[in-house]
């Protein structure tokens, strides 16, 4: 019995439609992730004229007025929880802040002993680790550059930031446009004397609050989004209760809950780290 081969010409098609799938699938995935892209809704839509623009801005400015009526400085308790590409984690910490950028944070054990302490205002950064017995002081800026940081970040106030609050003046708004998911009016906010932004705010006029940032770099791209899900009142003031950071590096995304925030009255005296004998120092310049 003789046996017939199978033609040759049939198994390099099959060879061909075997490896042609695994293409066509990535140029599909490919092609339907730039449609996406190309579609991203923009958070803002027409931009506020006249009576409008006067009326919002007017509230925006109330807003101000009354965050200057609280105490320019706060502490708490805070659970942060991090998340990205690369790695997950979880602490809590104590934190006490002073306008415009003082703050510092105490990570501690279950014990309530300090593992790391970090202080920071607008020029200088400190960190003592007490499990490696080392210290870290020097330059914000420095910092920041050996982080890949923008330096927005160390010109930012970081107590808006936290706090939900803006100090920025009547004369650093640009346009102000309304949002697009109709949660208020987003503001546009210059640098001290320049035409370049450094942030973008969304202010709910009606609950008189911010309920988003972004934050803008020094090349005009955002660093980060900031999210003020919840507040709680204290003493007549609001502050935020839960944060979300978003649009990290590497996917990064950071949730901060806020608890035990208590009106205070510290000194920026109360942000210095005395540094402990034995412990190895690293100097930024």
């Amino acid at each position: 019995m003789t046996r017939r081969r199978k033609p040759k010409s049939k198994r390099k098609s099959m060879h061909c439609v075997k490896t042609s799938l695994p293409r066509a699938a990535a140029l599909v995935l490919l092609l339907s992730l730039l449609v996406l892209n190309g579609c991203a809704k923009s958070p803002w839509t027409s931009v506020l004229e006249g009576e409008q623009r006067s009326g919002v801005e007017a509230a925006f400015a109330n807003f101000i007025d009354s965050q200057n009526l609280c105490t320019p400085s706060w502490d708490a308790e805070v659970a942060i929880t991090w998340t990205s590409a690369v790695r997950n984690y979880s602490f809590s910490a104590y934190c006490r802040m002073l306008e415009p950028s003082y703050l510092r944070v105490i990570v501690s054990n279950p014990l309530g002993q300090p593992l790391k302490i970090i202080g920071i205002n607008s020029t200088t950064y400190q960190a003592i680790d007490t499990v490696q017995r080392s210290t870290v002081t020097g330059s914000l800026r420095s910092w920041a550059v050996r982080h890949d940081l923008p330096l927005n970040l160390v010109h930012g106030s970081w107590l808006d930031w936290l706090g939900g609050r803006s100090s920025a003046g009547a004369e650093q708004i640009g346009k102000i446009r309304l949002d697009s998911d109709e949660r208020g009016a987003w503001f546009s906010i210059h640098i001290a004397d320049t035409e370049a932004v450094e942030e973008y705010i969304l202010f709910d006029r009606e609950k008189g609050k911010i309920v988003e940032r972004i934050l803008i770099d020094e090349h005009g791209k955002v660093f980060a989004t900031l999210e003020y899900l919840e507040w709680q009142e204290v003493d007549g003031c609001l502050y935020p209760v839960t944060l979300v950071i978003g649009e990290l590096p590497l996917g990064g995304r950071a949730e901060l809950r806020f608890s035990d925030i208590r009106q205070s009255s510290f000194e920026p005296a109360d942000f210095n780290i005395y540094i402990p004998q034995g412990f190895s120092r690293t100097w930024l310049p």
